[in-house]
């Protein structure tokens, strides 16, 4: 499905070319709002123009004044602008490879302009655009979710805050031994942060506030925020427990045991205790569940 065109932004110099431009864009997209700024009778825009409401642009090399296209292009920080295209009445190779170095989204020569070319140019950036921010979108939060200092944050929640609905969750992979002994620390680590993805794909997807933090290399500890985890539990569990791990064609178990700790679950004098001391007790109920043998979940203060 091709993305809907609301608004496009014209920056050119020629006035019939860019009456040109508006015609062709129109004929393209019936609804689209075509927006023209000449350089020679107005301000370019600058970081306070309203981008998000612009699909893409359309913008002449040279624009007569005292800066180029690529000039005012390259004053932008990398994503902040929607879609660009570059036109240009030469169709310089110099000008082409300076263009894409600075992130110009396609380069259209003038004296070649093909109308299919240009629409098709226009919806294959502005696609590549919405992958390229959604990509961002998910590295920035997911930089967030393992960032140390904010776990930190809402662990302080669990042990001040009787009534938070955050949960302590210590994640301990079983096959985390197994593979160090076959196939090394290196591949441990990854093992480690492949559950750590599962769940951070899974507790995304439906939407639950969370923080996850390596402890001691080998644990997940995760702080997610829900009034009832029970149900949430069983499918985290059914997942960890089909996955596979692959390594050089050996496939590896993705079953966890897991340690949970409530703030209801925790005493007046439990409510004292340290970061380091609840990440440990969690840690000690994973380590419980191994001794065991046969139960993958533990949750603190029950039998």
């Amino acid at each position: 499905m091709s993305a809907t065109m609301n608004k496009a932004l014209i920056i050119d110099d020629d006035e019939d070319y860019r009456n040109l431009l508006v015609r062709k864009l129109q004929r393209a997209f019936p609804d689209i709002d075509v927006l023209e700024i000449d350089p020679l009778s107005e301000p370019l825009p600058d970081e306070t123009y309203p981008w998000n409401d612009i699909d893409f642009i359309l913008l002449d090399f040279d624009l007569r004044i005292k800066v180029t296209g690529l000039d005012w292009f390259k004053q932008f920080a990398d994503g902040l602008l929607p879609a660009t295209l570059l036109l240009t009445a030469k169709g310089s190779e110099e000008v082409a490879v300076r263009a894409i170095k600075l992130g110009i989204d396609d380069y259209i020569a003038k004296e070649k302009f093909d109308e299919t070319r240009l629409i098709e140019s226009i919806r294959r950036c502005v696609a590549e655009k919405a992958e390229e921010r959604r990509k961002r979108a998910d590295l920035a939060d997911q930089s967030n979710v393992f960032n140390k200092a904010h776990f930190v944050d809402r662990l302080k929640k669990i042990t001040h805050d009787k009534q938070t609905q955050d949960h302590l969750f210590m994640i301990h992979p079983e096959a985390y031994e197994e593979i160090g002994k076959h196939s090394g620390i290196t591949h441990q680590d990854q093992y480690v942060r492949y559950i750590a993805e599962i769940i951070y794909d899974y507790l995304k997807c439906k939407g639950i506030s969370h923080n996850i933090f390596i402890f001691r290399e080998e644990y997940i500890a995760v702080i997610l925020e829900i009034k009832s985890y029970k149900r949430l539990l069983k499918e985290i569990c059914k997942i960890y427990q089909i996955d596979r791990y692959e390594i050089n064609g050996m496939k590896y178990s993705c079953a966890v045991n897991i340690g949970i700790i409530s703030p209801k679950s925790l005493d007046v004098k439990e409510l004292e205790k340290s970061d380091f001391e609840l990440l440990s007790i969690a840690m000690v109920l994973c380590n419980s569940i191994k001794a065991e043998g046969q139960k993958r979940v533990c949750n603190y203060g029950e039998v």
